[in-house]
């Protein structure tokens, strides 16, 4: 029998628990590491079912949630039920599997702050959040391919995933089989504050994502689309003829 505790539900039942992640991670009324972490450590079951529908929050509670899943025997299988946002979409790389619901979606982005001071501040501000981007960026790589760079870039653009996209580019493992979702039964992410910061607040707003084509582990870039500067042939010759006409 689970309980609500904090945007959490755990049902500990035997064989397989069933995790609950429906809320926001940290802040004033999200999910706390502290009160989640023991009650995942209390969890004996050989298998985990974590469903996310969370629009993600702080770094650092991420971190821990993450860390903890990762660190727990069992086998731990995610499903992405509504949306993983931000802090929950690294959550979910903790899981051996992970799965995209129908209707699902996926957000990453670079970490974000707010800071007050001098010039001092903001600079050590920023080196703070180039690392914990930098982190962050890892978990990506580590479960997707591809280099840390690759999906730092990623982040800057603040990417939305759909169910396929999250497959494709390596973060989810499976969609679940489509069918026709009107949009009255369409699964979102609940309404929250977390959001309201970026220019793309779900993935119908956001353009399509970069799919990157992973060859042995390393990823090739489609670069035909990408601007580059244009080049001219020069008839040496000519030119030598008219700059002796012009120094007459």
């Amino acid at each position: 029998m689970g309980r609500a505790t904090n945007g959490f539900v755990i049902k500990n039942e035997a064989g397989t628990a069933k995790v609950y992640l429906l809320a926001d991670i940290g802040g004033y009324d999200g999910i706390k590491s502290q009160d989640f972490v023991p009650e995942l450590m209390a969890v004996k079951a050989s298998d985990i079912e974590l469903h996310i529908n969370s629009n993600g929050g702080d770094v650092h509670e991420g971190i821990a949630i993450y860390n903890a899943l990762r660190d727990h025997p069992a086998e731990v299988t995610v499903h992405v039920d509504g949306v993983a946002a931000s802090a929950a979409s690294f959550i979910a790389m903790a899981g051996d599997q992970v799965i995209m619901n129908r209707g699902s979606t996926m957000m990453i982005h670079d970490a974000m702050t707010i800071a007050m001071g001098n010039a001092a501040a903001f600079r050590e501000a920023i080196a703070v959040l180039d690392q914990v981007s930098n982190t962050i960026a890892e978990l990506y790589a580590d479960r997707a391919g591809g280099s840390p760079a690759d999906w730092r870039k990623r982040m800057k653009a603040t990417t939305w995933y759909n169910a396929s996209e999250a497959v494709a580019a390596g973060l989810a493992d499976v969609a679940t089989a489509d069918r026709t979702v009107n949009a009255a039964d369409k699964l979102r992410g609940y309404e929250s504050a977390v959001l309201n910061s970026f220019k793309y607040k779900s993935r119908d707003e956001a353009p399509a994502p970069e799919i990157s084509n992973k060859v042995d582990g390393t990823d090739t870039v489609d670069s035909s689309h990408e601007e580059t500067e244009p080049t001219y042939k020069v008839d040496l010759s000519a030119l030598r003829d008219a700059l002796k006409e012009a120094l007459k």
